[in-house]
């Protein structure tokens, strides 16, 4: 079954509808892998299977189709809180499959802090009746509200999700930030985003450009990098350090160019990486046009003035922070709840991390930060 597409006004996204329901035997689903660690983040809602469906079976997702009606992108966003969140609830019909067999569907999610690949969870294959009857649960625990009901960009319940529009980043654009402290021995002027913040930043400001007329606000948004939560601000267009306070300048340019590769910087690791927002799953770069910003980000990787920050990668951070002592090791789903509340979730060791990640069967692959964002993740579900 191809995807279903959305038709309508220019502007307004799909409410969504109760797909009819296809009659069978009950039978209880099996879960593939159960949840896995995905750090590709996508930020577009555009009908095709998400990217985290590979990273649980990825003969499927090469041959799977969205099931008519069961796609939708949910949102939490709380400036008071610097939450920001996102949840991704698709069905999916393996083609392989012959039509006549009742269990060749799936029940995907996968939801984390916006910035982030979060957790995913595939289950199936099951009959489609029960991919609906899972997705539906799931929807109204996180809106409060009945799938189908729902109206994109609908005045979120407080603490609840509330219905994204589609939206598209538009690959030719770049964005850069403003050094005005000498941040990195870097002089005063403009410097370009590296290519993966650049993709992220852009797809957040085409998701504010699509939802901004709605009920909810996504001028706002959090964005994890390092240790520490940055606030976008795409209408007054800056970035602040909701820690520190520090606040820079930013601006989108566009470029008609070909997308390009560009070189590491000297010793770029997650934690010690040029200034600019960091992004864990290294994207695809993206066209940037030859500019003051470029110039500038030359005369930066000369010897004299390396571009590290071995404390974020967001610029205008001191390079050295005062080693405190380690956070007592959780146990429990409680124990791990009062570390993140005392905000010392990022001072346990790997270790640490990956232990009580693999006592609840989730994947312990990656650096530090993409063990951080999981447990985030799995404490939000």
């Amino acid at each position: 079954m191809a995807p279903k597409l959305w038709k309508g006004v220019k502007g307004k996204g799909p409410v969504l509808k109760k797909p009819a329901m296809v009659k069978s035997k009950a039978a209880a689903p099996s879960a593939i892998k159960g949840l896995a660690g995905f750090r590709k983040a996508s930020f577009m809602f555009t009908g095709a299977v998400d990217k985290g469906v590979s990273q649980q079976n990825a003969p499927l997702a090469s041959r799977a189709a969205v099931l008519a009606g069961l796609d939708a992108r949910l949102l939490c966003i709380e400036p008071a809180m610097n939450s920001d969140k996102y949840y991704v609830l698709q069905g999916l019909e393996d083609a392989k499959i012959p039509e006549g067999k009742s269990k060749r569907c799936y029940a995907y999610q996968r939801w984390g802090r916006t910035g982030t690949g979060g957790v995913c969870r595939l289950e199936g294959p099951m009959e489609q009746e029960k991919v609906e009857t899972h997705l539906f649960k799931v929807f109204k625990g996180k809106t409060g509200t009945d799938w189908g009901s729902l109206k994109p960009c609908e005045k979120a319940k407080p603490g609840k999700y509330w219905l994204a529009v589609p939206s598209e980043a538009d690959p030719h654009a770049s964005w850069e930030y403003y050094v005005d402290d000498g941040v990195d021995h870097k002089s005063n002027g403009w410097y370009p985003y590296e290519s993966g913040a650049t993709k992220q930043v852009e797809e957040l400001y085409a998701e504010h450009a699509a939802n901004k007329k709605g009920s909810n606000c996504t001028a706002k948004r959090f964005v994890p990098s390092g240790k520490f939560t940055y606030c976008l601000d795409l209408g007054r267009l800056s970035q602040r350090n909701v820690s520190t306070g520090k606040e820079r300048k930013i601006r989108r340019s566009m470029s008609t160019k070909t997308a390009r590769a560009e070189p590491a910087c000297p010793g770029s690791s997650p934690s010690d990486t040029c200034a600019g927002l960091f992004r864990a799953d290294t994207a695809e770069t993206v066209p940037a046009a030859w500019s003051e910003a470029e110039m500038n980000a030359k005369v930066a990787k000369l010897p004299l003035s390396r571009c590290s920050s071995i404390a974020s990668t967001i610029p205008g951070l001191p390079h050295k922070r005062a080693r405190k002592e380690a956070a007592a090791v959780p146990t429990s789903m409680d124990d791990m709840r009062r570390v993140v509340q005392r905000g010392e979730v990022e001072r346990l060791s790997q270790a640490v991390l990956k232990s009580w990640l693999s006592s609840r069967s989730i994947a312990t692959s990656g650096r530090k930060p993409d063990l951080v964002d999981r447990v985030y993740s799995i404490l939000d579900d």
